[in-house]
């Protein structure tokens, strides 16, 4: 039989606690049985057990990364075997990765009278499962020094805390707490194939901060007596993906610093010796503040300061293309195959799941779809390293696309009612032995392509929350990112029943350019409630001052047609200290909005507080509200809210040539499609800030109708809802848009409308000019 050897961790005076006997359970003894009863954790789902009670499995009180463990005690057991790791490599509950010691961070076994265990120093806001099993007292040996020997059999109880994910009482996971606020001190940048440089800054950059941020890094972060922080060494280490890169050793081992000499060099480390397109972690540490626990281990959690990480360059290869066919396989989920032959697609996710893994596709790497053919995406797909997924365009000059459907193409697991969908992931979960640093990502785009999910349902359909998706969201306890580019080009969206691209977390977001251009987008959001109200179009949290997925956004040159979101952008309504050189520049330029937001209310634009030197341009767009004479649906439509610029208190605004078309009396006339919050408000709105106006006045600010405003009928062929609500009661299909929106949408053509101001001066999308608008992506100038 195997034998294994394991620390006998019960004897660590932490670890251990006496027995009260209303958290013990009697069992028959082991003698009498053939195999020991297996134990349970005590947590919510199995025992009703809150957060809040003394006995709960749970971070410990007071704080941010040492979990306690309590279970129900077996008479008669030789002791308990606690094995631990991170969640996302423990997620199958197979025995397989239970016994992977890459996936596992850790192994104790503790004595019979123990039914309670801490485990200290965890890596900080780190999501992990724990699982437990009972030994039989037969097949426990007590070694030299302490040890044990765990001798296998099948006469030790059932492991718990295998559960797969859906089975909610049979697996236990906690996440720690996210860590106090660190000094960013270090960032890599200069990367070349086979080098980059490390960038050390460790002045004291805290003047900014919250007092109570101050206190934090003043107790738990050591200076000089110059006042710059104190740090001895950096390392260079591998990523998990890619864990053999090559580093050399005086970086893989800590390079020693001299602060003085560093100081004069301007913080540069050059480090090169690497692998192309391989990725590395940079961590700058602090030695003082490494300490040894109880068992002898080393503990060093709170030596570093912020990680980094940086992928080396490498030469992408020719496009790939993904030649469409159906798989024969029988999948464990039969929905798999059902949705395959009804819509006659391929799946994909996998590919570009293997793309993130790959240490020989580089980051750049261009896949092509088949044009007239139809893939899908089942599972949420981490977006990890930059890619191209566009048409081949062979096939676009040709007037095909690809379709691709983030799944909705059947039902969730069998649950009627509950279509499957899924998101790309900005981003990842923190896997086991992965260093907690933001992902860095280059180019994304996707070009061409027509994004769907056929069978998303709203609020109106299921009379509860939607079950749609974003095209984009975070893991909440997710690793940081930074994206040099993230493009949306030619493609057309429909279905994306929450918001569309959201960031959440405590970790970092960094988006240095968002663009979103040539699109359509569809019978998107009316995630919850009547109103359609809970997700923006593009949220950014304002988790940290550092986050900023506004630096470089642009919007412009689509068409949102019935998408009921709670608005178009927002970063949360939290006032921010934002660093002095953190600027949100957004462009809003020749978009359409066609009945955008009209049951909640949407505001265009929703940011009570704006980092000063920042700057919004809003131009060209077409405002538009449809809907026949006996509709009696809500038609609202809101300006902004923006109230406070911090920091220098200045903002750059570029207001121009905004122009509407309604469908009732009180549209027809300057800013009467407003039902509130106009630009031109000096009260919570622009108007307020006219001193920041280029080029012109607060007439600006106004949405305009023209010398001779025009009915939505009259610029369009048919623009109005396929529905209607008539006293108040709601088609069951009224929240869907006109259904041909490329024939119903066409400009007419007649001289009142090519003699209108919204004609000459080119406002909103263009498309709906073209004698066929469907074929308007095929330029992307």
């Amino acid at each position: 039989m195997k034998k294994l050897l394991y620390l006998l961790a019960g004897i660590m005076a932490f670890a251990t606690t006496s027995c009260n006997d209303d958290d013990t359970t009697i069992y028959t003894p082991a003698d009498d049985l053939d195999r020991m009863p297996m134990t349970m954790f005590r947590k919510n789902h199995n025992t009703n057990v809150s957060n809040s009670e003394t006995y709960a499995c749970k971070v410990v009180d007071g704080t941010r990364n040492t979990v306690q463990l309590y279970w129900y005690g077996v008479e008669g057991a030789g002791g308990y075997e606690i094995r631990y790791g991170v969640e996302s490599g423990l997620t199958s509950g197979t025995e397989e990765d239970w016994s992977n010691p890459d996936r596992l961070s850790g192994t104790y076994i503790v004595g019979p009278e123990v039914l309670h265990f801490e485990i200290p120093d965890l890596n900080y806001q780190t999501p992990y499962r724990f699982s437990i099993r009972v030994l039989h007292p037969d097949y426990i040996k007590t070694g030299a020094n302490g040890q044990i020997e765990i001798i296998e059999s099948t006469k030790h109880s059932k492991w718990y805390g295998r559960g797969n994910g859906q089975q909610w009482e049979d697996y236990l996971g906690i996440g720690t707490s996210e860590r106090y606020v660190t000094p960013n001190v270090i960032f890599a940048s200069d990367k070349d194939f086979n080098s980059f440089n490390i960038y050390v800054d460790l002045s004291d950059k805290t003047g900014s901060m919250s007092q109570a941020d101050k206190d934090t890094i003043a107790a738990r972060f050591d200076k000089t007596p110059n006042g710059d922080f104190v740090a001895h060494t950096v390392y260079v280490i591998p990523d998990a993906i890619n864990p053999d890169a090559s580093v050399p050793a005086q970086f893989r081992d800590g390079y020693p610093i001299d602060q003085n000499a560093l100081k004069e060099n301007g913080g540069v480390i050059h480090v090169d010796g690497l692998d192309e397109n391989s990725t590395y972690v940079i961590r700058i540490q602090n030695k003082d503040r490494i300490f040894v626990n109880r068992e002898g281990k080393t503990i060093d959690v709170d030596s570093y300061y912020n990680d980094a990480t940086i992928r080396t360059k490498g030469t992408p290869g020719e496009p790939i293309l993904i030649k469409h066919k159906i798989t024969d396989k029988i999948y464990n989920d039969s929905t798999w195959n059902v949705g395959e032959r009804e819509y006659n697609c391929m799946r994909i996710d996998t590919i570009i799941s293997q793309f993130n893994a790959s240490p020989t596709l580089a980051e750049g790497q261009v896949f092509y779809l088949e044009g007239g053919k139809a893939y899908y995406f089942w599972n949420n797909t981490d977006i990890n390293k930059g890619f191209t997924l566009e048409t081949n365009p062979d096939d676009v000059a040709q007037g095909k696309r690809a379709t691709v459907y983030m799944a909705g193409i059947a039902d969730n697991q069998g649950k009627q009612n509950d279509t499957r969908t899924c998101n790309f992931i900005f981003g990842k979960n923190l896997g086991a032995g992965e260093v907690d640093a933001p992902v860095q990502v280059e180019n994304v785009v996707f070009r061409n392509i027509d994004f769907s999910v056929p069978k998303f349902q709203v609020y109106a359909d299921r009379g509860s929350d939607g079950n749609g998706n974003y095209f984009a969201n975070m893991y909440s306890g997710g690793r940081g990112i930074t994206f040099d580019k993230l493009e949306l080009d030619g493609c057309t969206f429909q279905g994306f029943v929450r918001g569309f691209i959201r960031t959440q977390g405590s970790k970092a977001k960094q988006f240095k350019q968002i663009i979103v251009n040539n699109c359509v987008f569809q019978n998107n959001g009316y995630f919850r409630t009547n109103n359609g109200g809970a997700y923006n179009f593009i949220h950014g949290d304002q988790s940290s001052v550092n986050n900023n997925i506004f630096t470089d956004l642009r919007i412009t040159n689509n068409t949102f047609y019935d998408c009921q979101n709670s608005g178009l952008m927002t970063m949360g309504n939290n006032s921010q200290d934002w660093p002095a050189d953190l600027h949100y520049n957004i462009t809003v330029e020749n978009n359409t909005f066609i009945n955008f937001g009209t049951r909640a209310g949407a505001l265009l634009f929703n940011f009570r507080y704006f980092p000063g030197g920042s700057s919004i341009t809003c131009q060209r767009n077409l405002i538009v509200l449809a809907a026949a004479d006996d509709d009696e649906r809500e038609l609202k439509c809101i300006g902004s809210d923006f109230r406070t610029v911090n920091g220098s208190g200045v903002v750059t605004l570029k207001f121009k040539d905004n122009y509407s078309v309604g469908c009732r009396d009180a549209h027809y006339k300057d800013n009467g499609i407003f039902s509130g919050n106009l630009f031109s408000a000096t009260k919570n709105s622009f108007g307020a800030f006219k001193d920041g106006l280029v080029g012109g006045d607060e007439t600006d600010l106004f949405v305009k109708v023209g010398s001779t405003p025009l009915k939505a009928t009259e610029l369009f062929s048919d623009p109005n809802p396929q529905h209607k609500q008539v006293k108040g009661t709601s088609h069951p299909m009224d929240h869907r848009s006109t259904s041909d929106i490329y024939e119903r949408l066409r400009y007419r053509n007649d001289a009142k409308v090519t003699s209108h101001e919204i004609y000459l001066k080119n406002i909103g999308d263009q498309r709906w000019k073209l004698a066929d608008p469907k074929t308007a992506w095929m330029n992307n100038d």
